[in-house]
């Protein structure tokens, strides 16, 4: 009988079940029972070195099954031996005279079937055996230099607390405060050294510097004694424990990884989806905006298009955007002669900010959008050859050439003939002299009148203080700009 649980093979009374077989061939069958008993031979000699692997490998999953095979071997080849003489015994034709017939048939199965099948089998248990014992010896060894090092920590540290032992108990930073108040003139040379103690402290407090100061007090006389002092400044150089620069500098990075991780594994659809994420995690903040924008990018050319173009007016936005001015800028383009409503994006807010991945965030406070972090601007403006999938673009962009895009995009807004019907007054103005003409004309001239009108205000005024003449957008796009096409704007008083 085979039982197994877990894979934790037991085979109980095998060989008595065996030699009971024997037993009752013997008696009904002569000269086959020594044949039988060969073929037992040739597959029972390894059973006691498979209950050895069983007791060496409880915990180990492979060779326990390699295991089980190699028994279901055995039992199966009992049970064809079984149903032979079984047949022989109710065959109304003596065995003598079917015996050889029968015998040769299950001699040949045994041979290209059951032995085979057999030492495959075995072969399997000796492999997975060796491997898991390559296994516990890495295990063990693991183990051992684990130990081994908590024990050097666990000696390091009795060491220091020894040496902390013998060493000035004096309260020096008692006598620091006490001094530190002490802040008037004519207090002397003690009150002056308080006082630099104090301000070098913050200016020293980094791992690679050490300070350590000492006072004397001619009231205690063991204070002046030179074991005192020179143990006391030992004493705060030792006591001195900060976190390693290096880990200091990664924490926020850590804690922006582990919220891209988590937000990924929310998004994931199926148990496999989040098994394969955390089978192939990315190493560093660098590696995970790059595979976000990978993800969008397989998603589609349309919302590559899109994410490329709503994280360019987010990096150039001069204040954070709401989800409504975005929403519009997203159905802008240089060519539109008046606003389509019918490109304005579909779906909720929530949608529109997911096109972008987790690289884009939105405050349900004041319904504005920004970047998750500060690295993602300096991510995109680094890797931006990631966004476009035509290899004739340019490989990195920089800001101010994004800058000089949205500009033009504000100016093509401000240039819709949706704006040309509005009332306004006519108001005289004299046209500045110098390089801002074109500045005063275009704004006496386009009204602005929503909410997204107002942005593009902020923006055309930016771009065109900060950037060079020759390349301000708006003598670009101003260079076929012709009078009649626009409406005169008034009203009466």
């Amino acid at each position: 009988m085979l039982q197994s649980q877990r894979f934790n093979v037991e085979v109980p009374g095998l060989d008595s079940a065996i030699s009971r077989f024997y037993s009752g061939l013997a008696r009904g069958f002569g000269k086959y029972f020594e044949k039988l008993e060969d073929m037992f031979s040739r597959i029972s000699d390894v059973l006691p070195r498979f209950r050895i692997y069983e007791q060496l490998f409880p915990d180990h999953e492979r060779p326990l099954s390699a295991l089980t095979k190699s028994y279901l071997d055995i039992i199966i080849f009992c049970v064809d031996a079984k149903e032979l003489f079984g047949k022989a015994r109710r065959s109304t034709v003596t065995w003598a005279v079917i015996g050889h017939v029968l015998w040769r048939n299950f001699d040949q199965k045994f041979s290209t079937n059951h032995l085979l099948q057999f030492i495959q089998h075995q072969k399997l248990v000796e492999k997975e055996a060796g491997l898991s014992e390559m296994m516990e010896a890495i295990i063990a060894r693991k183990i051992a230099e684990a130990n081994q090092l908590a024990q050097a920590n666990v000696r390091l540290d009795m060491k220091r607390r020894q040496l902390l032992s013998v060493l000035s108990t004096v309260d020096y930073a008692a006598q620091h405060r006490r001094l530190r108040h002490l802040r008037h003139k004519g207090s002397g040379k003690t009150v002056l050294s308080a006082s630099i103690a104090e301000e070098l402290s913050p200016i020293l407090s980094e791992p690679q510097f050490g300070m350590c100061y000492y006072y004397c007090d001619y009231s205690d006389v063991k204070s002046l004694d030179a074991s005192t002092v020179i143990g006391t400044l030992i004493r705060q150089l030792l006591e001195k424990n900060d976190i390693p620069e290096d880990v200091e500098a990664r924490l926020l990075s850590l804690f922006l990884w582990v919220k891209f991780q988590l937000e990924d594994l929310c998004g994931a659809t199926s148990d496999k989806e989040i098994r394969n994420i955390l089978r192939d995690l990315p190493k560093d903040l660098v590696e995970t905006y790059g595979r976000i924008i990978t993800k969008i990018r397989a998603s589609g050319p349309g919302r590559i298009k899109l994410a490329r173009k709503m994280l360019k007016w987010i990096i150039c936005a001069r204040r954070p955007l709401r989800i409504e001015e975005l929403r519009e800028a997203m159905a802008l383009d240089l060519t539109d002669s008046h606003f389509d409503e019918d490109k304005l994006p579909s779906g909720d807010n929530w949608r529109l900010i997911q096109m972008c991945g987790n690289l884009a965030v939105l405050n349900r406070d004041d319904n504005t959008v920004r970047l998750a972090h500060h690295t993602v601007q300096q991510f995109l403006l680094t890797q931006s050859d990631l966004l476009y999938t035509d290899v004739s673009v340019p490989g990195y962009l920089t800001l101010p050439d994004i800058e000089i895009e949205i500009g033009q995009l504000c100016v093509a807004y401000l240039c819709l003939s949706d704006f040309e019907t509005q009332v306004a007054r006519c108001e005289m103005f004299t046209v500045a002299a110098g390089t801002d003409v074109l500045q005063s004309f275009v704004y006496s001239q386009l009204p602005v009148t929503n909410v997204f009108g107002k942005f593009a205000s902020t923006i055309m005024s930016a771009v065109w203080t900060e950037s060079p003449i020759e390349r301000r957008p708006v003598a670009v796009d101003l260079s076929t700009y012709k009078p009649e096409q626009h409406v005169k704007r008034s009203m009466q008083d």
